[in-house]
């Protein structure tokens, strides 16, 4: 499947948002055709049934806060900041979060852009022990 390239002009869509369409697109791409031969690769066929507080980790974690829960956010940089890497340790923050009552995580894990990862999201979820997204 070929990236799909956005044209800001039609879209609206700022430069720099069309720019990370595109790049995760590729990556996405790339991603899929490595896992195409996978004999283990999940299909849409095997899609979970709809997902309730009593099936997922997260939205449990919201339920039990309702009207008050919050999602807090670990990034390590933006286009517009760029890389926040040494200015602040992510994983003590996203203990930080769990200890002053967040409900669950959100950790960007794109990593040409917002300077995230897997293993960033791994390490916040071991330390804080809150379900993430």
């Amino acid at each position: 499947m070929a990236a799909l390239h956005v044209d800001p002009a039609r879209s609206g869509l700022a430069d720099i948002l069309v720019e990370i369409v595109d790049a995760r697109r590729r990556r996405v791409d790339q991603a899929l055709a490595a896992a195409a031969g996978a004999a283990d690769t999940p299909s849409i066929d095997s899609a979970p049934e709809v997902l309730t507080a009593e099936t997922n980790r997260f939205l449990s974690g919201l339920e039990a806060q309702r009207g008050r829960a919050v999602i807090a956010e670990v990034k390590m940089g933006s286009p517009s900041l760029g890389s926040l890497e040494g200015r602040f340790d992510p994983v003590a923050q996203a203990r930080t979060y769990a200890a002053h009552g967040a409900a669950a995580l959100s950790v960007v894990v794109e990593p040409d852009y917002f300077f995230g990862s897997y293993e960033l999201l791994r390490r916040c979820v071991d330390a804080s022990g809150l379900p993430a997204i």
